[in-house]
């Protein structure tokens, strides 16, 4: 085989296509909106609500909250009204908390925006001392999301966090459940520089939408980096007893780990012990690694215990290799003692629609029948 690979390497072309897209962005100049002073002839008292233009608080809230303008479009007048209340959330945080959630789900679509902004802003003057009463409020409500939509709670679990992660992170381990707990932690997480541990997130991860997984360990890898050493946020991982979610969670930890350090995370993944599933971690970094040094990439993978989809993976590195440098790749195979199938293969497909005899040759030569009578009939449809 060593004798027909010198035959023909040289006879191979790489060639690259490089394409280029050019991108307009246009912009559109929109006049300024100009409130009406404040004492104009013919304005009314600002210090007034617009009783026109205001819901009436129920009577279970409190009297002396502010009131919420009922329309969605509202006029100057209610614009400067809107301001006025959004003045009053710094002074009177849980009054304008308490005005927004009054008849929370019931409200018409075009208003839900401006409650939203009302609530977000007094929530961001809760203090230590105003935070119980704020989560009374809530609670009274009901702390799910038919009741209180979620972009609320998730805004006062942000100040909570801000304030007190810990016992904000306490109730949510104890008080809540599913994606109001879900949604909560999120919130705190982007506040945090302190985050829960990995075995506490995995228990939370049961039981929720895989998208939902994905985003919580997302940002608690994020936010572990950012507080310990690399190699002990893998541990915690790999202690994880759940098997999805160790497997779920190590694929975020060697995703952001190799983004800063491809070589110590690719010799972290090396001392992996068995009966721990490599392909997530190994597809990652190899992916990464062959994009600048395809021959460093497949003999790492070749250095690893062997483990399921190894020769899958060095096939796809081979593939990519071969697309962009056909010669290198092939002169590369004549340093392996033992090409594997999957990994010749994938050689012979690539070089197919350039060089079909040589590939008809090549992959002649797999020793998996099933594998080989696949990748003739693939030769063969391109070259027909």
């Amino acid at each position: 085989m060593r004798m027909n690979l010198r035959l023909w390497i040289p006879v191979l072309i790489a060639t690259n296509i490089v394409q280029a897209a050019v991108l307009v962005a246009f912009s559109i100049a929109k006049p300024p909106i100009t409130l009406p002073p404040e004492n104009a002839p013919g304005s009314r008292d600002p210090t007034v609500l617009n009783t026109n233009r205001v819901s009436v608080v129920p009577a279970a809230a409190d009297p002396a909250g502010p009131e919420i303008p009922a329309s969605g479009n509202p006029s100057y007048t209610g614009l400067f009204e809107l301001q006025r209340i959004h003045a009053a959330a710094e002074r009177d945080p849980l009054g304008v908390i308490q005005a927004t959630l009054a008849d929370l789900p019931a409200v018409p679509d075009g208003l839900m925006g401006i409650r939203r902004s009302l609530f977000e802003r007094a929530v961001s003057f809760l203090s230590p001392e105003t935070i119980p009463k704020a989560l009374s409020l809530l609670e009274a409500r009901g702390m799910d999301e038919a009741k209180i939509p979620a972009h609320f709670l998730q805004a006062f679990m942000r100040s909570w966090g801000r304030n007190d992660a810990t016992t904000a992170w306490q109730y949510v381990q104890t008080q809540l459940h599913g994606k109001e707990a879900t949604d909560s932690v999120l919130a705190i997480l982007e506040v945090v520089s302190l985050p829960p541990t990995i075995s506490q997130a995995a228990d939370l991860a049961v039981g929720l939408p895989a998208h939902r997984r994905g985003e919580l360990w997302q940002m608690l890898v994020a936010r572990q980096l950012a507080n310990q050493a690399p190699v002990d946020v893998a541990k915690s991982v790999i202690g994880l007893t759940d098997g999805e979610e160790r497997h779920r969670a190590l694929e975020h930890l060697i995703h952001q780990w190799s983004e800063f350090d491809l070589p110590g995370t690719a010799d972290w993944v090396a001392t992996v012990p068995a009966p721990h599933d490599l392909t997530p971690a190994a597809r990652i970094i190899a992916e990464r690694w062959s994009s600048t040094d395809p021959a460093a990439a497949f003999a790492w993978l070749s250095s690893l215990p062997n483990f399921e989809s190894r020769s899958q993976i060095q096939a796809d590195v081979m593939r990519d290799w071969s697309r962009v440098a056909p010669t290198e790749a092939g002169e590369f195979l004549l340093s392996i003692d033992r090409i594997p199938d999957e990994v010749l293969g994938a050689y012979s497909e690539t070089i197919a629609a350039s060089t079909p005899r040589i590939a008809i040759e090549l992959a002649q030569l797999i020793e998996n029948s099933n594998l080989r009578n696949q990748i003739l009939a693939q030769i063969e449809s391109e070259e027909h």
